[in-house]
């Protein structure tokens, strides 16, 4: 067994730990690890690290796998996804189909006050002050308490450009995507409850909402979630492409 599936074994037992703990009845349907580009080799993780603990010299860590696990509630399922770089867990993502008119995409972009702030509400266009965006900004914390904005390891700190997307896929169907870093105080923590209950807010704010759109499939921020969409046949992506767009705009 290699030292990144020693890790990726570790991280799995902390999500079995963390669902048997769920106060929403999160539990562990499955989890897989599937490459992703060239693997990471020691030597480059310690030289970007390095890299990393050099003022105004930035490191980048390469990923080169993604452990996903299918979590299921009693209403429904959703996925995490974890892109690993050798035995390092980068900042992960969940993603869930729901049910639902959303008449246009939404998301929660970083804003100048970084990880000091709140987050800014864009629409598909990437503009601010459009209905969505400011019926998103107006219906407070309660839509994107909790989001991380940076994630750190050892000297390295990522600056996380987007927290959460709700992209349509039609009519009456919608991917509700988060971003984050650990939710843990002591130890590494996904956040299952967290992302539970984010969905429930956008699903109780979405009732309130009465607006037109065209429901366009429009993403607003590149995520590897991304590349689990064709599986689950709701997103038909080539997966090379989505890839190359992921690769080329990643977290600071």
């Amino acid at each position: 067994m290699s030292g990144q599936e020693k890790s990726q074994a570790k991280r799995e037992q902390r999500i079995a730990k963390e669902a048997s703990k769920s106060k929403r009845g999160v539990k562990v349907k499955s989890i897989q690890c599937v490459p992703f580009g060239e693997e990471v080799r020691t030597g480059e993780t310690v030289r970007e690290s390095l890299k990393a603990s050099i003022p105004f010299v930035r490191g980048k860590f390469r990923p080169d796998s993604l452990q996903i696990a299918t979590l299921e509630t009693e209403a429904d399922s959703f996925q995490l996804v974890i892109p690993w770089s050798g035995k390092i867990a980068l900042a992960h993502e969940f993603v869930a189909i729901e049910q639902g008119c959303l008449p246009e995409s939404v998301g929660l972009k970083r804003s100048i006050a970084g990880s000091w702030g709140f987050g800014t509400w864009i629409d598909g266009t990437g503009q601010s002050d459009s209905d969505l965006p400011r019926a998103t900004e107006n219906a407070g914390a309660k839509l994107s308490e909790g989001v991380e904005w940076n994630w750190e390891w050892g000297n390295y700190k990522s600056k996380l450009r987007w927290g959460l997307q709700m992209i349509p896929l039609g009519e009456s169907v919608y991917l509700f995507m988060a971003k984050t870093a650990s939710k843990g105080v002591f130890g590494w923590k996904a956040g299952l409850d967290w992302f539970v209950d984010r969905r429930q807010a956008f699903r109780e704010f979405l009732d309130t909402v009465s607006m037109a759109g065209a429901n366009e499939t429009r993403f607003l921020f590149p995520a590897y979630s991304m590349l689990v969409l064709e599986p689950m046949r709701q997103v038909n992506l080539e997966r090379a492409s989505v890839a190359e767009t992921i690769g080329a705009d990643q977290d600071e």
